[in-house]
């Protein structure tokens, strides 16, 4: 009974042993499999047959240590190393790797996989698949290139493939404005600090004290009105910015009509002057003086070049002078 005891105890080393080295073969086996993580195995011993119990101390022993024997050894389990391996250029571009912890996701007939290996095609749909045919998942991204987190769908790489031309609709502009550049030294630099204030001639209301609702066929310069229905209020050859760099803005005009207020005039020279109306103490715009019964814009820099009436050509307005600069 004993030596067959002993025979059964070696046999399972021998039986573990021999799993082992499966286990080594199969990691040598695989040295060039993409991917492959080695395994190591893991030995436990089996359950040890009791002879006889122990005892504890006494006030005449010690205490007695069980007699029991061993029934050998057994396979505990195998442990995968998930150390990153090194990597080696494969030539795909389509191959991928990970480095660290992480899975590559899979889609093989509705199931969901995870793999490591990475060697990846695209198939004539020119989606992303691994050599099995799985579909490689990952997030998609919408027409303005936001990515979509809330599920994964097969990754598409439509290399190749030809698409209807579209207008650009979305254009975007970054930059900073440098106030130190001069690139003229007798104006100075592009960014204006400051702005004028240039007041018209003094008007009145024929109809009474004169306001924004003022109609402008009631406003007086004198005598005579300023301005008949069908006159043409016109800014012509007016340019913005520096010298040198300045850009000519389009001509406005304004008919007047019986309606036509002094505020749609205010608004007219606000829009065709292209006069910025924030940012400045005071507020920079086309306001009135109520006071002396003017019209005062702000903001409105130049060098010869005031808008007055034109008598001469039926009451429009044109810019005196070779130009017209408003500060931004």
């Amino acid at each position: 009974m004993a030596s067959t005891v002993a025979m059964f105890t070696g046999l399972s080393g021998l039986t573990a042993n021999s799993r082992n080295l499966d286990t080594i073969g199969n990691n040598i086996a695989n040295v060039n499999t993409t991917a492959f993580k080695s395994s190591r195995l893991i030995f436990a011993t089996q359950f040890s047959r009791n002879l006889s119990l122990g005892g504890g101390p006494s006030a005449a022993t010690g205490g007695t240590n069980p007699r029991q024997v061993g029934l050998g050894v057994t396979i505990a389990g195998t442990q995968r190393d998930f150390t990153t391996g090194s990597l080696s250029a494969t030539g795909g571009p389509s191959d991928l790797s990970i480095t660290g912890d992480g899975f590559f996701m899979v889609n093989r007939g509705g199931q969901t996989l995870y793999t490591r290996a990475g060697s990846f095609t695209r198939n004539s749909n020119g989606e992303l698949v691994n050599v099995s045919g799985d579909r490689v998942l990952g997030w998609s991204s919408d027409n303005t290139f936001q990515v979509d987190r809330t599920q994964l769908t097969p990754l598409t790489i439509p290399l190749g493939k030809l698409r209807i031309a579209e207008a650009s609709t979305t254009a975007i502009m970054n930059g900073t404005l440098n106030n130190s550049y001069d690139p003229d030294p007798n104006i100075g630099s592009f960014v204006a600090t400051t702005g004028s204030a240039h007041t018209l001639a003094a008007m009145t209301d024929s109809s009474g004290p004169i306001a924004t609702t003022s109609l402008v066929t009631n406003l007086r310069n004198g005598p005579a009105p300023i301005a008949a229905v069908g006159d043409v209020i016109a800014l012509r050859s007016v340019d913005k910015g520096l010298t040198g760099a300045s850009r000519k803005l389009p001509d406005a005009t304004l008919t007047v009509t019986a309606s036509t207020t002094l505020q749609d005039v205010m608004d007219f020279l606000a829009r065709g002057l292209g006069i910025q109306n924030t940012g400045e103490t005071p507020t920079p715009g086309v306001t009135l003086r109520v006071a002396v019964h003017a019209v005062q814009r702000l903001r409105l820099t130049g060098q010869q070049g005031e808008p007055e009436p034109d008598n001469d050509n039926g009451g429009s307005w044109h810019s005196r002078g070779p130009r017209q600069q408003v500060a931004v």
